[in-house]
């Protein structure tokens, strides 16, 4: 509901929401610290350059599970390139460690090198699939539609940042 209240606003040209989590991001060569966000590929477009700034590959383009798009800096680190493996590790809601094994589909640049060696995008529903992990008494996994940690809005000027702002709270 606080999306589709977002997108209507005038002034808003764009709004996603993301689910953020911290952990580690392996390869078979090296591990680092990563910061993971899930995102919805259509809305996260709308608001950021992510898209614009692949250098190799692809920004989710299909209904595959699983893809990640990183940095090239992180890429180089890893010493991973297109349709490499990686192992993201990180807790979930319970504090259990958990791991999910993702597919590099595109590498960005995004001229922000803290960014290009830190930043990670997963398909939402993916992570979301991991973080929330339930059994229903039938066997089947379940979680909730969305866990969301941050409501990231592209404005049409700066001049209507105060008021969206106040609107939105």
């Amino acid at each position: 509901a606080l999306l589709a209240f977002a997108k209507s606003q005038a002034a808003v040209e764009g709004a996603t929401l993301r689910t953020i989590v911290t952990g580690m991001i392996g390869s078979s060569r090296s591990n680092r610290g990563t910061e993971v966000w899930g995102i919805s590929s259509e809305d996260e477009s709308a608001v950021s350059t992510f898209d614009d700034d692949i250098v190799a590959g692809n920004f989710f383009t299909d209904e595959r599970k699983n893809q990640i798009v990183l940095g090239q800096k992180l890429a180089d680190n890893l010493q991973v390139k297109l349709r490499s493996k990686v192992v993201l590790t990180f807790q979930d809601l319970e504090g259990i460690i958990t791991a999910g094994a993702f597919r590099v589909v595109g590498i960005y640049e995004s001229g922000n090198t803290e960014v290009d060696e830190s930043l990670v995008l997963v398909q939402q529903t993916d992570l979301l699939g991991l973080l929330t992990p339930t059994q229903e008494e039938g066997g089947q996994d379940t979680f909730p539609n969305t866990i969301s940690h941050e409501l990231a809005v592209l404005l049409d000027g700066p001049r209507q940042i105060d008021t969206i702002g106040q609107i939105l709270q």
